[in-house]
């Protein structure tokens, strides 16, 4: 899958020290209160002393939450006019930074080139000057008073992985709160581990064998996503999870990524908008806060319930289930959300982007559609399912991906979306 860059993810991974010392400093200097969070890794320590170095110096004050789920950071202090969270999403590299505003949604890009504007005009106060640094006291409180608001009742049992030592002790905690019962699994508090998209959930499974009728979750490092399984122990498709979450919380519009399945529609039902954006979690948050979206998810687990805040929230979902599945079973919630039929292949090219793009649009003028929609990737809607053209000419690729309601139609999408591209290749030839 080919997620749509955005320049904010290059301070998310292997930031080097120096840079992170650097916008400390520019924080500092336009910030007068910006609050620090990390995950459990290593090099969120390094991090953390470079930026509380750099907000200092140039006079701005640090309020230290230490290692905490970034879901709670929203709920940091009135005041604060930013915060920074630490983590490290690749186990076995240095870790990076993003930067929220008090909402929890990012720094969009504007707002992060106004920010690297101004490096050259850095002003070092004297001493009198220097920020100071406080403890944030009381954010994990709030954070759980708000949980608690959110979420009615979650008796039931739950099999979780407790790799992450922060974001599991927050939901156990709520979750025990809640009167549910809590099996703990991998209690390492390891900070060089496999992430949830590598985890081979061997141990919940089997866990699970033993406590007939529990659902089962993971925690990412900074809470900020979720895996989960129903109680026949199935793991639950990040879409259909999106549709569960859709239909229970009812909202007039929801934000997904432009490859989202059929089925949030579907839950949704006909009141219901789902807007289609890029593939990437922030475009989908900056949507939300300017349209006031009720909902969003992006495909990897994350989900944003603005009751709480506009950052993305594991936790907050893993507690949404709880209360769900004491409802009805999420196994029975599962089947009734239907897991459409998708197929996806891969195209050679060797056609510059600019060239094929026109071909491929050129092509598409041909194809009897209801609707395109643009955002990184090009998405055909059709009646009953859609077509995803997808292309990376710098990888020298194009990803054809195709879903609908029936099996038949969904394998005529894929000849319709393969002869688009074939026929734009030959074109250029």
């Amino acid at each position: 899958m080919n997620v749509s860059k955005d320049s904010r993810d290059s301070l998310r991974i292997n930031i080097p020290l120096e840079e992170a010392l650097k916008i400390g400093k520019l924080l500092g200097s336009q910030y007068d209160a910006v609050a620090l969070c990390r995950d459990g890794h290593r090099s969120s320590h390094m991090i953390e002393q470079a930026m509380i170095a750099g907000i200092i110096s140039t006079g701005g004050n640090v309020y230290l939450a230490g290692e905490a789920p970034a879901p709670a950071m929203p709920f940091t202090r009135s005041g604060c006019d930013c915060y920074v969270s630490i983590a490290a999403d690749e186990p076995e590299q240095i870790g990076g930074i993003i930067i929220h505003n008090p909402d929890g949604s990012y720094f969009d890009e504007s707002q992060i080139h106004s920010l690297m504007s101004k490096e050259v005009r850095i002003y070092y106060p004297e001493y009198s000057g220097l920020g100071q640094t406080h403890k944030a006291y009381g954010l994990i409180g709030r954070y759980e008073d708000a949980l608690m608001k959110f979420v009615k009742k979650c008796n039931c049992q739950v099999v979780m992985d407790g790799t992450y030592t922060m974001p599991t002790s927050v939901a156990s905690r709520m979750l025990i709160n809640n009167d549910s019962d809590i099996i703990i699994v991998n209690r390492s508090g390891i900070t060089s581990i496999k992430t949830i998209d590598e985890y081979y959930y061997y141990d919940i499974i089997h866990t699970m064998e033993s406590y007939a009728g529990s659902i089962a979750v993971a925690l990412n490092n900074d809470g900020s996503r979720i895996v989960a399984f129903d109680e026949e122990r199935r793991r639950i498709n990040n879409h259909v999870l999106g549709a569960m979450f859709a239909e229970e919380l009812s909202p007039s519009q929801v934000t997904a990524p432009i490859d989202v399945s059929l089925a949030v529609d579907d839950a949704l039902g006909p009141g219901g908008i789902v807007v289609k954006i890029e593939r990437n979690i922030k475009h989908v948050v900056d949507h939300m806060v300017a349209n006031k979206s009720g909902f969003g998810m992006d495909s990897y687990g994350r989900f944003v319930f603005t009751d709480l805040s506009y950052s993305p929230d594991g936790i907050a979902a893993l507690l949404k289930l709880g209360e769900m599945s004491e409802e009805e079973k999420l196994c029975d919630r599962v089947d009734r959300i239907p897991e459409y039929p998708r197929l996806k292949e891969r195209i050679l090219t060797t056609a510059s982007e600019e060239e094929f793009m026109n071909a491929l649009l050129m092509e598409i003028s041909g194809v009897d559609y209801d609707s395109m929609i643009r955002m990184g990737a090009i998405r055909l809607e059709f009646d009953n399912g859609w077509i995803l053209l997808d292309v990376n000419c710098a990888e020298q690729y194009v990803d054809v991906t195709c879903e609908s309601r029936d099996k038949a139609y969904v394998v005529g999408l894929m000849d319709i979306g393969k002869n688009i591209v074939n026929s734009a290749i030959r074109e250029l030839d």
